[in-house]
């Protein structure tokens, strides 16, 4: 044997061995290039939804099943069948044990609902009834995890197929509940098994970039290894973020202060600017201190009221009940949701916090108790996500269409975009003659006809103090500083008077009028107040009112609404129709009278003398719960003190310096979404692509018509591999002859005959000719369809955009 060819032979087997070794370690990315995708992205999507319907922790194991599947699909083979089989027989399993009601599945099924409903209820204030579950309770673990642990099997076997089409455009649709549930519903999940989804996310998406839609499995080195370093730095990205997350914002700061607080707060505010807004009237914007500016008042009409008997009434929108250091806020639905029951057996006896003045008017005067005003709204550009109704609502609640009562505190709308056009009963102005309705009530609250009235006013009152007292610290100390007296709660709140007087006078002395502000940059809203600007408008003055009520132990709530004043009314006639500007927007301070119920009050300077004032001298000092000791301080005898507010405690400000943190995740967290959304995008300009197209040929001329067809035509059978796209089109027609019949490929020749002869001559193409070609595309289009399975069509439908 010959030297060259000895070293041709040592140099062909030193390239079989590299090769091997290669081949080697191309099988292990390729397992790994498969398997942590679709993995991360079941786990992250499982724990997630766990975590936003709050299931017990026991629960989060259910995912094993699930995790056993994707290693069967992922084994390839006769075990990826066996995989198949066991979802649709555990499917098919699984409906019979649901229709069989009494299962331990069944129970489970009932015990998921009725989490997740008080989940919906307590982010949304949707409160639905639960479910009658007759399982045990110490068998309802087990229940649980069957049931989990079946869906968590479904799951991934979705998971699964959106990773194996390796064009996920239909990824989105696995993120989309956990984003709506977040973003619009307040849903959100914790933070780990959120980056966990968005790192199964990324991965599978980088792994379909990597390999394109059509390629092979067997993905090559090079590939493998760019895969790799994607992933190694989106990882390393996550993991960062994780632990940036637990150091930079605190376990009780972060779901108020958080990144995805922030994110979702400003989606959700730009979805109901969208939904309720129209065109501004003020610059009233539902209490939020960080949006404030200037007061604006415009000539724009806000609200048609037309009454059958005119008369004044401040008419009540958005209600702020817990106070920030950047605004006001609703109730939350968790703690509306926990007083469900309350307010069921309140509703029971008509008994609403929303109708109580009327109601209570009623029972002190029978003969006028049918006696009312009807009042019809349109709200032209106000916010039509609340409903403006008076405090002398009479109409129950719950008989208003498409209105949700929440909490006795507001009404919403229930429509998508609001409540446009509403009618109601009021029973007129009992505002300025409530001391009267007072006084009646404290003289006759123990006979017989106000009995029921009182026993459900004690459970409402409860509630009141519970709920509309609660001050943060800071601010508590702040107040003690400024207004110079002790902190009162419970049965020892300030009496009203000395409450109005002390109030009324702290507010005269230290703020001054001004519609001109300096908008806040930072900082707690009411210290900057007192302490720094000391002047504004009705946005001010309503806020530190209700905090200062609030100290001297009277419930107390921040109200944007609008006012139907005296002089508006002055000249108006029965039905005639009261237009409400902007100029009528307004901010005011309500507080809860122990057994009348909320009323009114007015703090700032120039709308004193703008509605009717009560005589508050007429109420009996001796009334419920108003056996409050005299306060301290001497009235309108507070000092403005400067900066004498005692230092918080310093685990009280750990988390103020995190911002610039939270939002670097946050501008990550945007650079994912972001990402979705293009791929979202790509998904509808690929179709819209397509659907114009298939409407080109529609539409086109014969000769063209037939042109385009012959192009899709070939599109079609270069993806079933029945052409390479070389060579003549006439070769097609022995392979179409054994896989779909001579008939089939003899009017396929002869398509091919018309489509050459609208391509090189001028001879004309008639319309059976085109109809004829039309027909072979559909028939073709059809044979093809049908020897594929389900989820081959899927793809072919909505990842390669063939049909």
């Amino acid at each position: 044997m010959s030297k060259t060819r000895q070293k041709r032979e040592r140099n062909s087997g030193l390239h079989i061995s590299v090769r091997e070794h290669t081949a080697g370690k191309n099988r292990i990315w390729t397992a790994v290039n498969l398997s942590a995708p679709v993995l991360l992205l079941y786990l992250g999507a499982a724990w997630s939804l766990l975590s936003v319907f709050e299931l017990p922790s026991y629960t989060w194991w259910a995912v094993l099943p699930g995790v056993v599947l994707l290693l069967l699909l992922l084994a390839g083979g006769r075990i990826r069948k066996c995989g198949y089989v066991i979802t649709g027989v555990l499917f098919l399993v699984t409906l019979g044990l649901i229709l069989g009601k009494q299962t331990p599945v069944y129970q489970g099924l009932l015990l998921a609902c009725n989490d997740a409903t008080k989940a919906l209820g307590q982010h949304t204030e949707i409160l639905l009834e639960g479910y009658q579950v007759s399982a045990a309770t110490d068998v309802q673990p087990l229940c649980y995890q069957l049931f989990t642990g079946i869906c968590g099997i479904f799951l991934a076997a979705v998971c699964y197929s959106v990773t194996e089409s390796k064009k996920n455009g239909v990824l989105f649709l696995l993120l989309l509940p956990v984003g709506i549930l977040a973003l619009v519903c307040g849903m959100g999940a914790k933070s780990w098994p959120i980056l966990i989804l968005l790192l199964g996310a990324i991965l599978t998406m980088n792994t379909s970039f990597l390999r394109g839609s059509r390629q092979k499995t067997n993905a090559t080195v090079g590939s493998s290894g760019a895969f790799l370093q994607v992933a190694v730095w989106t990882a390393v990205f996550f993991v960062g973020a994780a632990v940036l997350l637990q150091v930079a914002v605190s376990k009780s700061g972060y779901q108020k202060l958080g990144f995805v607080s922030g994110l979702q707060e400003k989606v959700q505010a730009t979805i109901q600017e969208l939904r309720y807004e129209k065109e501004p009237v003020s610059s009233f914007n539902q209490g939020q201190f960080d949006k404030l500016g200037d007061l604006k008042l415009t000539d724009k009409e806000a609200l048609k009221v037309v009454m059958d008997e005119p008369t004044s009434m401040y008419l009540r929108g958005f209600i702020g009940s817990t106070y920030t250091s950047t605004g006001w806020e609703e109730t939350e639905g968790k703690e509306l949701y926990e007083k469900r029951e309350l307010f069921y057996w309140l509703h029971r006896t008509d008994f609403n916090g929303l109708t109580q003045m009327a109601t209570l008017y009623g029972l002190e005067n029978p003969d006028k108790k049918e006696e009312s005003v009807q009042v019809t709204v349109q709200n032209v550009n106000g916010n039509s996500k609340y409903l403006y109704t008076p405090y002398e609502l009479m109409t129950e609640p719950q008989s208003l269409e498409d209105v949700r009562n929440v909490g006795d505190e507001r009404l919403q709308s229930e429509k998508f975009m609001g409540s446009r056009v509403y009618t109601y009963q009021a029973a007129g102005n009992l505002v300025k003659q409530y001391p009267q309705i007072a006084s009646g009530f404290y003289s006759e609250k123990d006979s017989e006809e106000f009995k029921t009235y009182t026993e459900d006013e004690s459970y409402y009152n409860s509630f009141v103090y519970e709920q509309y007292t609660e001050i943060p610290l800071e601010t508590e100390l702040l107040l003690g500083a400024h207004l110079n007296v002790e902190r009162r709660s419970g049965q020892n709140h300030a009496s009203y008077e000395e409450a109005n007087t002390l109030i009324t006078a702290y507010l005269n002395k230290n703020l001054k009028y001004s519609e001109k502000i300096t908008p806040l940059q930072s900082g707690d809203f009411l210290k900057n107040l007192l302490e720094v600007r000391s002047q504004g408008y009705s946005v001010h003055y309503a806020t530190a009112a209700t905090m200062m009520y609030r100290y001297l132990g009277i419930p107390a709530r921040y109200v944007e609404g609008y006012l139907v004043t005296p002089k508006l009314v002055a000249d108006t006639e029965d039905y005639e129709e009261i237009s409400i500007t902007g100029k009528q927007a307004h901010a005011w301070v309500e507080i809860y009278q122990d057994g009348i119920g909320w009323v009114p009050m007015e703090v700032t300077p120039p709308y004193f003398d703008v509605m009717e004032r009560p005589d508050y001298e007429i109420v009996a000092d001796g009334g419920i719960g108003d056996e409050g000791q005299e306060g301290s301080a001497e009235d309108g005898q507070s000092q403005n003190v400067q900066d004498k507010t005692p230092d918080v405690p310093e685990e009280q400000t750990k988390s103020k310096d995190h911002d610039w943190k939270k939002w670097l995740l946050a501008g990550a967290l945007i650079l994912v979404f972001l990402a979705l959304l293009a791929l979202v995008g790509y998904v509808i300009v690929r179709r819209w692509r397509l659907r114009t197209y298939l409407r080109e040929i529609r539409q086109a001329d014969h000769r063209r018509a037939v042109c385009l067809l012959g192009q899709y035509m070939v599109r079609w059978l270069c993806y079933v591999k029945l052409w390479d796209g070389n060579g003549s089109r006439y070769q097609v027609r022995e392979t179409l002859e054994e896989k779909f019949g001579e008939e089939l490929s003899q009017r396929y020749q002869r398509a091919i005959d018309v489509i050459q002869l609208s391509a090189y001559s001028d001879a004309e193409i008639t319309s059976m000719e085109r109809q004829e070609t039309e027909a072979v595309v559909h028939d073709l289009q059809s044979r093809i369809l049908h020897t594929v399975g389900i989820r081959q069509k899927l793809r072919m439908k909505f990842i390669d955009f063939l049909y």
